[in-house]
């Protein structure tokens, strides 16, 4: 498959974490989704986004 629907997989029931870069659009899909993080930034508002779902306590 060359693209997967993230929100879908993001709200199915096996999904334990979700691994990402933080950017704003997946910081939002994983939060809404109520997924805990593991935020691996590496560029621009990915280092603040991070930080925003550690104090949500998403992270």
């Amino acid at each position: 498959m060359s693209w997967a629907p993230q929100q879908k997989v993001l709200s199915h029931p096996s999904i334990a974490c979700f691994m990402s870069h933080c950017g704003w659009n997946s910081a939002l899909e994983g939060v809404t989704n109520r997924v805990p993080f593991l935020c691996l930034p590496y560029f621009a508002d990915q280092f603040h986004n991070t930080t925003y779902i550690g104090r949500m306590g998403w992270g």
